[in-house]
């Protein structure tokens, strides 16, 4: 019966996840900009890293 009842809960977990969230514009591109951002940082690192310097 445990197993059944970790199912459902983990059922229920997912169904609250799958809600759509609304955003707007802006926060929308904040978000966006900032994942960017993280990645050109990222990258730069590494071809500095890379480059020996």
């Amino acid at each position: 019966m445990d197993g059944e009842n970790t199912k459902a809960k983990r059922k229920e977990e997912r169904k609250k996840l799958d809600n759509e969230i609304m955003v707007t514009d802006e926060e929308l591109k904040i978000f966006v900009d900032e994942i960017f951002a993280e990645e050109y940082r990222k990258s730069s690192y590494d071809i500095l890293i890379r480059a020996g310097l």
